[in-house]
């Protein structure tokens, strides 16, 4: 069993499925080679992103390195100071610093001792003393600025002690709003967001301010639970929808969080999900789009050429039968010699077959003409004979065996005369035969007529056929002639029945004559019809009644010969 035999019949496609079989393990490889890449693509994504999270929140944990310091050393300052020269102090740092909002030195029950704004308090609400442990600490706090809005700040607090006595704190305080220019500068020249976010899971800053938030924060992610998380990365559906990177830092331990946010099809990352499966398939198709285009170009032109170029030459084209394939392969240069050597050598033997045909045919035709003459010489012999003889009986037989002559000469001359030789028209020579014959019928008182369709015959059916109507109409014309003055016809018929067989039939509307006994000649004709009918494969009959006499044959006629029937009346 052909195991290809479930395929198209067509090379181009049988190529094309191997092809695709071959590059499977190709194909695989790739695949696997591909989504490597594609994973080493999102790696180096959410490393990127969690990089660039980490230097941001690395500047905030520098930044609030320096407050601890600047809180300590406030501490240190103030404590042997009077109010005055302690709000100096407060003031003069302040000032120096572009994200101090204000720096202010509170007693152990949180009152204001002295304050950067210079007054005993400040526009933000007291911190409570018990949000702020009496330790060196910082801490997030979300503080009332006005009764419409919110903001949260950094508190960086420092004990302030004296000969190790507590006396208060020093708390110096930063709006983390401020905070978020750092993640906006970072994130200028690209499509990263950046929040922070407490240990409660709320937003205190983000780089496109905290009302917007939201659409940039993982929808189903509990931000609660990146407590304790100090570097993670992980891609969650939005606020608005789309899928992102989202990388966490840690900013202030276990107190406050940077998140930076990326979309998951931008930079590095921007691979298909399906990228994987697509790029083999690709290959696959430029592969098999190169394998067919180079099978058309190199095989299928000239196959289909040369098939051309075989079936003009079966069908009998000879005028253009150098075949000439456009650039080919040596396989296919070597397959055009060879057509065409076959072709030369074959219309070289055809035009040597045809010269010997008809050669043959010429000489055919010589000899049918040398016949018809010698036949025609016999016969003027004979009716040279006749005229010299005075014995009546003499007589008829000469003029019968010249009839009979005469027939076999018009088979020869019919043969000569017809373009193909190798058939006769039966229907002319009957019609010859019965225009023979009529010559000797009483003119005004035997009409002979005929209606004959036409029919091929081979000679050895047609000079049998011709030597029976030769005998067959004298004896219908003795047996209604003999001593009748009226007018009677004789009726020569000729057709293909419902069987397929030739049948012919000669009759005479006279019956006056039927009842006399046959002459001597009349006997003669009467055998050489049989055994003409014999040749013919036909069983002869012949009835008399007081209708006429009627002569029939029916024959079958050999297969080879079958043109078209056509019907012929005189």
């Amino acid at each position: 069993m052909d195991v290809f035999s479930f395929l198209p019949k067509s090379l181009a496609w049988r190529i094309a499925m191997l092809m695709s079989l071959a590059m499977l393990p190709l194909g695989l490889i790739s695949v696997y080679q591909t989504q490597v890449v594609v994973d080493e693509a999102q790696a180096l994504t959410r490393a990127a992103l969690l990089s660039e999270t980490v230097d941001v929140a690395a500047k905030e944990r520098e930044f609030n390195r320096e407050l601890r310091g600047a809180a300590k050393a406030l501490a240190a300052a103030v404590r042997n100071t009077d109010q005055d020269t302690c709000r100096g102090l407060l003031r003069d740092y302040v000032a120096s610093q572009d994200r101090i909002m204000i720096a202010r030195y509170i007693d152990l029950k949180g009152a204001t001792i002295c304050s950067s704004t210079g007054t005993g308090g400040d526009q933000y609400a007291p911190v409570p003393t018990e949000e702020l442990p009496n330790q060196t600490m910082q801490r997030v706090l979300v503080n009332r600025l006005d009764t419409d809005s919110e903001e949260a700040v950094l508190v960086t607090q420092h004990p302030v002690e004296r000969d190790g006595t507590l006396l208060g704190y020093l708390r110096i305080t930063d709006p983390i709003d401020v905070i978020g220019m750092v993640s906006r500068e970072s994130a200028v020249l690209s499509d990263m967001k950046f929040m922070t976010v407490n240990t409660r899971g709320e937003v205190i800053s983000a780089s496109e301010g905290v009302k917007n938030a939201s659409l940039y924060m993982p929808r189903d992610f509990p931000l609660r639970s990146l407590d304790g998380q100090s570097r993670l990365t992980f891609q969650a559906e939005a606020g608005d929808g789309k899928q992102r990177l989202f990388a966490v830092s840690s900013v202030l331990e276990d107190n406050l969080f940077m998140v930076g946010s990326k979309p998951i099809n931008s930079g590095a990352g921007n691979v298909f999900p399906g990228s994987a499966v697509i790029f083999p398939i690709l290959m696959w198709m430029a592969a098999v789009f190169v394998a067919f285009f180079g099978l058309q170009r190199l095989v299928v032109r000239h196959i289909r050429k040369l098939r051309s170029a075989m079936r003009q030459f079966a069908l009998g084209d000879r005028q253009e039968i150098e075949l000439q394939l456009e650039d080919p392969p040596e396989e296919f240069e070597e397959a055009q010699r060879a057509f065409n050597r076959m072709a030369l050598i074959i219309a070289d033997a055809e035009d040597r077959q045809t010269q010997n045909l008809r050669e043959k045919e010429v000489l055919l035709r010589e000899i049918h003409h040398r016949v018809n003459n010698n036949l025609q010489l016999i016969a003027s012999i004979m009716n040279m004979q006749a005229r010299q003889t005075t014995s009546k009986e003499a007589k008829d037989m000469l003029a019968s065996l010249q009839r009979r002559v005469r027939g076999m000469a018009m088979m020869h001359r019919t043969l000569q005369t017809t373009q193909d030789m190798t058939t006769i028209d039966a229907a002319e020579l009957v019609q010859a035969a019965v225009d023979d014959v009529s010559k000797s019928a009483r003119d005004g008182v035997v009409e002979v007529e005929s209606s004959l369709e036409s029919v091929p015959l081979f000679p050895d059916q047609a000079m049998p056929l011709s030597m029976f109507v030769a005998e067959a109409l004298p004896n219908a014309l003795i047996n209604a002639s003999t001593g009748r003055a009226h007018t009677f016809n004789v009726n020569v018929t000729m057709h293909e029945d419902e069987t397929g067989k030739i049948r012919l039939v000669v009759k005479n509307t006279d019956g006056e004559g039927n009842d006399r006994e046959p002459t001597a000649d009349e006997n003669l004709r009467r055998s050489l019809m049989a055994a003409f009918a014999n040749q013919l494969n036909s069983e002869l009959s012949i009835e008399f009644d007081d209708s006429g006499y009627v002569i029939e044959i029916a024959f079958p006629r050999r297969a080879e010969a079958l043109p078209e029937h056509g019907l012929s009346r005189r």
